[in-house]
């Protein structure tokens, strides 16, 4: 029997979630708490924190948690006391990036509460700074450090945790929460009667913009640089300029006033997408019809890959420049400083390569959002549901002519098959399963665990490379030309107790072939794992 769980998996206990932006009128809050929510479903009952419950976005959420307003300290520290954890999601809670007020003073006294009241807190898809600033480690260490649990958006995350003396049983590399949100209304249709409303001519490319303001809003020089690459932009390409707020709260913090400025200095004329509070379905059918996003923010760089918009993106903060290196992209430049021709040159390739770009980053759409299903790993221990017994298959149930050994649940692992992978199929040679760009498999470890794993692979497109990855780490590369199965000598791993994956990536497109309507790139055969 191969364990596995149902997505969104259910919560069997009330819990209680922390205040990290939700409501407060950030698109991006929404966005993760949406994608928390397609894959953990916790109790009935259970207490959300909110900006206030004015909220608009509230209305997005289901109507059998309780949502308490985040400055209501009584309320919050009795729902506290009624539930049997805490979590804390999404957001970057650990950071100074705009000093110590946000994020890490605000939440310093619930976490306390947490801790003196014996609630475990467990951290969910956050990200986490690596902090230079003494008060700032030091309000980690008093608040922070007693956290049960941590799923992070990256390993530069559980690096800066295990700096900050958070030990590496505790941590699990995941992805944002973000990756997991599928759109579930189509508003494409209706985001194009708005574009065309403001007077869009889609015969032209059009780039959309956020820019931030925050603590960076006095930096005239960085704004005037801006405005001289978008100037720039629109005379080469006789391309359209729309600004678009990620962040829609008025005031000359937010990103309408940022707008505003770099509005003001350029010279050709732009279009202004309204700073309205969108659901994350609206922003990403906007987004859909933009050529190039010019991204400040990480969420609309994400928003934008979901859109299958190619986002051109500033190194702001930490997790910025994070997320720009995992997309395999470059930044055009950072907060301090940035070189009109860098903006021109980036966004010069992502429109003349639109379609090479677009096909990457889906690649790195679907391995993030695998990654982002280890979000779940340590709260998983929070639900009632029985635990299976589990085996090891010489190659894997259901997946191919196998032979199943019951072991000690001491010794073994199993292997699943997740996504990318098409149906089984086998003759008298074995079985094999193809795939289209990225297939990924996950190893459930009892305990840590030395195996060798053999597999025969091929090929459609001929000459092709398949990367191999272990927790998005590569652990091999094959060159591989079909002319039938090759036979791979094992792969020998040490694997930690837990749920591993395995990612398998072709670099080459998927074909169709005439005879078979599935976009095949490549397929293993007789995939077997055993204990050394």
């Amino acid at each position: 029997m191969i364990f596995s769980h149902s997505i969104p998996f259910p919560l069997q206990v009330h819990t209680h979630q922390m205040f990290t932006g939700l409501g407060a009128g950030n698109i991006g809050d929404e966005l993760m708490m949406l994608g928390f929510l397609k894959l953990i479903k916790p109790c009935e009952g259970s207490a959300i924190e909110i900006w206030d419950a004015s909220s608009p976005a509230i209305r997005w959420f289901p109507e059998k948690y309780r949502y308490l307003p985040w400055r209501d300290d009584s309320k919050c520290e009795q729902s506290v006391s009624s539930s049997q954890a805490v979590l804390l999601v999404g957001g970057t809670p650990v950071s100074h990036l705009a000093g110590l007020d946000w994020p890490l003073r605000a939440l310093k006294r619930r976490l306390l509460f947490c801790h003196d009241s014996r609630i475990p807190v467990h951290a969910v898809g956050i990200g986490v700074d690596h902090l230079n600033d003494p008060d700032a480690r030091k309000m980690f260490q008093d608040s922070f450090l007693p956290i049960t649990s941590w799923t992070v958006r990256s390993a530069n995350c559980c690096r800066a945790l295990i700096a900050l003396g958070v030990s590496d049983n505790r941590i699990v590399i995941a992805s944002d929460l973000a990756w997991l949100y599928e759109p579930v209304k189509d508003c494409t249709a209706w985001a194009l009667s708005q574009w065309k409303h403001l007077g869009v001519d889609f015969n032209r490319p059009l780039i959309g913009v956020n820019v931030v303001s925050e603590i960076w809003g006095k930096n005239s020089a960085l704004y005037k640089n801006i405005a001289l690459a978008l100037d720039r932009i629109a005379e080469s390409h006789h391309a359209q300029i729309a600004f678009m707020c990620n962040e829609v709260r008025e005031g000359e913090y937010f990103d309408h006033a940022a707008a505003l400025s770099v509005m003001d200095i350029m010279e050709a004329p732009a279009i202004f997408l309204p700073s309205c509070y969108y659901h994350p379905d609206e922003m990403i059918g906007h987004l859909a019809h933009v050529d190039v996003s010019l991204s400040q923010r990480y969420h609309f760089t994400i928003q934008s890959v979901i859109a299958g918009t190619v986002p051109v993106s500033f190194a702001r903060g930490q997790k910025l420049a994070v997320l720009i290196e995992e997309l395999g992209m470059n930044p055009v430049g950072d907060m301090d400083s940035v070189n009109p021709d860098t903006i021109c040159r980036n966004v010069t390739d992502a429109l003349e390569r639109r379609d090479y770009w677009r096909w990457h980053l889906l690649q790195m759409k679907k391995h993030l959002r695998l990654r982002a299903m280890n979000n779940g790993c340590f709260i998983k221990q929070l639900s009632a549901a029985p635990v299976q017994p589990r085996y090891l298959s010489t190659t894997t149930e259901g997946y191919g002519i196998v032979s199943l050994q019951k072991q000690s649940l001491e010794e073994r692992c199993t292997v699943q098959f997740e996504s990318g992978w098409f149906d089984e199929e086998f003759d008298a040679s074995g079985s094999w399963r193809w795939s289209d760009n990225l297939g990924t498999i996950e190893l459930h470890c009892i305990k840590d665990n030395t195996v060798s794993i053999e597999f025969e692979l091929g090929s459609v497109p001929l000459d092709n490379r398949v990367s191999i990855s272990l927790n998005d780490q590569e652990l091999e590369a094959f060159e591989v030309d079909w002319s039938g199965f090759q036979k791979i000598s094992p792969i020998v791993v040490h694997l930690k107790k837990g749920v591993q994956t395995m990612a398998f990536c072709s670099h080459k497109p998927s074909v169709t072939l005439p005879s078979d309507s599935r976009p095949l790139a490549f397929s293993i055969k007789n995939f077997t794992i055993d204990s050394k």
